[in-house]
């Protein structure tokens, strides 16, 4: 079984010397390897200032989105995203 984990956020004028994210991160996977679990998935997305979890990170899964838009409306609103 894996172990998921999702940050809700940061804090940004902390004290750049210490991440208290990565010190959170670290206790999880010692907590999450300690329980005789396999995997610890830190899901999809970068950090709002660095790749953290590159630096952390043994493998990658990929990951693709896709989207469906069964009405004009909302075909129409998809097609804007993705002009932008």
């Amino acid at each position: 079984r894996a172990v998921y984990n999702l940050q809700g956020g940061f804090v940004p004028d902390w004290d750049a010397r210490l991440s208290l994210g990565k010190l959170h991160v670290g206790y999880e996977i010692d907590a999450c390897f300690a329980q005789g679990r396999r995997c610890f998935d830190m899901l999809v997305g970068r950090g709002m200032k660095c790749d953290y979890k590159a630096s952390i990170a043994t493998a990658a899964t990929p990951v693709a989105s896709l989207w469906i838009a069964r009405s004009a409306r909302a075909r129409l609103a998809l097609a804007a995203r993705r002009v932008r």
